[in-house]
Formats: C-alpha cells, structure tokens, sequence
C-alpha cells in the first residue's frame, strides 16, 4: 500500500522471514515449489 508506515513493513518481512525459517527446518522445497509439485502431479493424473 502507498503510504504505509516503516514499521509495517519491518513488521511484514520479520513475519516472512520467521514463516520461510520455520517452513526449510521442515520441508527441503519451498511454498511455491511445493504448490507447483502439487499442481503439477495432479495434472499427471489426468492424462
């Protein structure tokens, strides 16, 4: 949003950077690469 205060954004990135940490000490892909495998593996299925 324009306009948005400095600390909001600190606050949005110490938010993504603590959800990435938590999401690599469980999973050796990231969201997006997860999401994409799931799409991707469903589509298989229908051919």
């Amino acid at each position: 949003m324009p306009g948005s205060p400095l600390h909001v954004l600190l606050g949005f990135l110490v938010v993504v950077t603590v959800f990435v940490t938590l999401w690599f000490c469980h999973f050796h892909r990231g969201p997006l690469e997860w999401l994409l495998g799931k799409a991707t593996k469903a589509a298989e299925l229908v051919r």
